[in-house]
């Protein structure tokens, strides 16, 4: 949804998307067969860490009045209010999810309860 909402955000600019596959890919196929409930936030994590940092660069590049060639500062309030405000929750969301489940996973006795009542509440959340 959010990234129909920036595509029609960029055309309505006049810009040329141009869809394709990721050239730097965080993982692999073979990788998420191997994952687990904490690898999987870490994944989960480190791409949103990825989107935040393109945002960023992207930001940076449009925001600067003295770079008269990109400066765009309606595209930046756009990436301000629509993508880096929200990548930043994604990450602070993540990155406490993740540290709530290593406690979880480290309490040997309440192991497998615990990892359900959180599958749970993330299901709830979501």
């Amino acid at each position: 949804e959010d990234t129909i909402d920036l595509i029609k955000y960029q055309s309505r600019r006049g810009a040329n998307v141009q869809l394709g596959e990721e050239q730097n890919s965080i993982h692999d196929a073979a990788n998420l067969l191997k994952s687990n409930e904490t690898s999987s936030l870490k994944l989960a994590l480190e791409y949103e860490k990825t989107l935040a940092e393109e945002a960023h660069m992207i930001h940076k590049k449009i925001s600067h009045a003295n770079n008269e060639e990109h400066y765009d500062p309606d595209v930046a309030h756009y990436l301000d209010e629509k993508l880096i405000e929200y990548q930043s929750g994604q990450i602070r969301k993540l990155s406490g999810c993740i540290t709530n489940l290593n406690d979880i996973i480290n309490e040997a006795n309440t192991k497998a309860l615990g990892v359900q009542l959180f599958d749970e509440y993330l299901a709830k959340v979501e």
